[in-house]
């Protein structure tokens, strides 16, 4: 029985070393959001100093070219879908994120979600949760609106009669 043991002894140290690295895992996500917080924070504070100081002369230390970090989230998943096709929305996000999108949220994927679907450029295709551009595609019907069924009790037809004088 003592290969028993050791293997217990094993799965025990290995369910520690787990335990140790989703711990360091969790306060290293908890410092990427603070540092992504604080970058976005600066770099709206460049963009308003750069906006309050447009009559003065071009500083050259700034760089003028837009990078890709610059571009809005919908602006990346746009480019995206042109080069790849539709994608669920929350592959499209994997990719904004590599490509240096920045969203500050808990679920980035559902806020990107949020915006392309208020932003024309954008439709839903038949699976759920899959996009793609709305390029030269024909636009979508009006939505109908329904009306809602009132619903009735066992008894009535669901109407309050009026009051008799």
């Amino acid at each position: 029985m003592q290969g028993g043991n050791v293997l217990v002894d094993l799965l025990r140290t290995a369910e520690a070393e787990l335990a140790e690295i989703r711990g360091r895992r969790a306060e290293l996500e908890r410092i990427e959001r603070t540092s992504t917080e604080k970058v976005a924070h600066l770099r709206a504070l460049v963009d308003l100093e750069g906006s309050a100081t447009e009559g003065a002369e071009p500083d050259e230390s700034r760089p003028t070219a837009v990078t890709v970090s610059d571009m809005r989230v919908q602006d990346l998943a746009a480019e995206i879908l042109g080069e790849r096709g539709p994608l669920h929305y929350q592959e499209l996000w994997d990719e904004v994120a590599r490509r240096g999108g920045v969203l500050l949220s808990g679920n980035p994927a559902a806020v990107l979600l949020t915006r392309i679907s208020r932003d024309d450029r954008f439709r839903r295709s038949k699976p759920r949760g899959v996009y793609d551009l709305a390029l030269g595609s024909t636009p979508p019907a009006p939505k109908v609106k329904r009306r809602r069924r009132r619903k009735t009790g066992r008894r009535g037809s669901g109407r309050i009669p009026s009051p008799t004088k």
